[in-house]
């Protein structure tokens, strides 16, 4: 990076950063070595409000079959009230 160039000439860096309208953060930041992906699996299943536990891809099925209508304009939080309200999940 040219920054690097000029704050190692002794530049300021809060000078350089703004004049080059980088943020500091993205000039301090480095990048750690991991190993695997972090975070939570993610989930292959569906809680029903009654017990079960039902696969994703029905779930999937159950969105697609709401949206395929003609005329539908649902945004997430209505296909989300949908999948609760209306089929219990």
């Amino acid at each position: 990076m040219i920054e690097t160039m000029f704050i190692e000439q002794h530049y300021l860096v809060r000078k350089v950063l703004q004049f080059s309208e980088l943020s500091a953060s993205s000039y301090y930041y480095r990048r750690t070595n991991v190993v695997g992906k972090k975070g939570v699996k993610p989930s292959e299943y569906t809680p029903m409000f009654n017990g079960p536990k039902i696969p994703n891809s029905i779930v999937v099925s159950e969105i697609k079959k709401l949206l395929g209508k003609e005329f539908v304009d649902y945004d997430h939080l209505k296909v989300t009230y949908h999948l609760q309200d209306e089929l219990g999940y």
